[in-house]
């Protein structure tokens, strides 16, 4: 099974609208319909990142030299590992990083600098007169749809940096992008035969800095427990599918509940309420997965890849599993709960975040 969505991103934003619970419908059809904030910050801006080398600001840096753009939607590790690890390997004076206000709050300013705001596309395009490549997951969110509006009026790259598993629901690709993806398989799934997207192969920045994790932090033995990762938030299955599956793994084996970040809306926290009255665990540390001293399943999450990276014992498990997920599972290596061996993740040879550096700079030199 393909993509589902090769090129219509609004069937695609319809079918996740069609998931998504009666309530939350109802609230997003009385949302305002003001455009949604969004913070471009300039270099002299210092940005944590998830590397060891920490970036100074730069104050005497002019608009004129900014030509390289990163889309970062949030702090989720893998957006941080896709597109921010990147900017250790980048010069910071050619670099705007366009962000939510919340995002924005959660990194290191410089004394001093004063963030953009930007409201609509025009703002962009004034702010940045001599782009020449962005960097993002994609234009199905708000600040990735405003960026790919600028790079095609400005005819800079757009590159797609994958940041987790690419399952047939992922939305399709933007017009004319080129896609950084994990493996050549990923590539040829989410380009989806089309002739207007590229793709190269960079490997991926999570599951490189889930290798050194577990090589740096990971105690030696055997893990001691189980946990099940949630993905309540997903729009892949059906949520009462989903809840079902985790719920009888988690009675059955006595596995930990870790809920996804995600797991936020009503019908999640009812959920978990229920879980807990019928006696069901939960992993609540908040430590980061590859740092856990125990073996995971679940029934897609990248989670397993990367724990699986971190040298953590990982498996998958779902009951009838459709012919989609079976298919995905193959395309990742994943094993089966009970089966002898669990998933095992080939370590990249290059870090990818600095092949990642390297194709940013390519394009902002005008090589194609």
């Amino acid at each position: 099974m393909g993509l589902i969505h090769t090129t219509d991103l609004d069937a695609w934003h319809a079918s996740v609208a069609a998931h998504s619970s009666p309530l939350r419908r109802l609230r997003n059809q009385f949302r305002s319909a003001a455009p949604e904030p969004a913070v471009l910050l300039m270099p002299g801006t210092s940005l944590g990142t998830t590397g060891d080398t920490d970036l100074q600001p730069d104050e005497s840096v002019g608009v004129d030299e900014v030509d390289i753009l990163l889309v970062l939607d949030s702090l989720s590790p893998s957006q941080l590992a896709a597109i921010l690890a990147p900017m250790r390997h980048l010069e910071r004076s050619r670099v705007a990083v366009l962000t939510t206000p919340a995002a924005a709050a959660g990194l290191p300013t410089a004394a001093g600098s004063k963030p953009l705001s930007i409201v609509q596309v025009s703002d962009l395009d004034l702010a940045l007169p001599h782009l020449r490549c962005v960097l993002a997951v994609g234009d199905y969110m708000h600040l990735g749809a405003i960026a790919h509006a600028t790079a095609l009026g400005a005819n800079a790259a757009f590159l797609v940096a994958q940041h987790g598993i690419v399952t047939p629901h992922a939305p399709p690709l933007p017009k004319g992008a080129e896609l950084l993806a994990w493996s050549e398989e990923d590539g040829e799934f989410w380009a989806g035969g089309r002739n207007d997207v590229t793709s190269h192969t960079v490997g991926g920045q999570l599951l490189h800095e889930a290798l050194r994790s577990g090589d740096q932090q990971r105690v030696g033995g055997e893990a001691t427990s189980l946990t099940y990762l949630g993905q309540l938030h997903g729009h892949e299955l059906q949520r009462r599918s989903m809840a079902r599956a985790a719920g009888a793994f988690c009675r059955t084996t006595g596995a930990l509940y870790r809920p996804h970040p995600s797991e936020t809306d009503i019908a999640s926290r009812m959920q978990h309420r229920l879980w807990r009255l019928r006696g069901i665990e939960f992993e609540s540390s908040g430590m980061p997965l590859p740092e856990l001293n125990t073996a995971v399943v679940s029934v897609f999450s990248t989670g397993v890849l990367e724990a699986a990276a971190a040298g953590i014992p990982a498996w998958v498990d779902f009951p009838e599993p459709p012919q989609w997920l079976e298919e995905i599972w193959q395309r990742y290596g994943m094993k089966r709960f009970g089966s002898s061996a669990p998933t095992v993740v080939p370590p990249t040879v290059n870090e990818p975040a600095k092949e990642i550096a390297e194709i940013v700079l390519q394009r902002a030199g005008g090589r194609r």
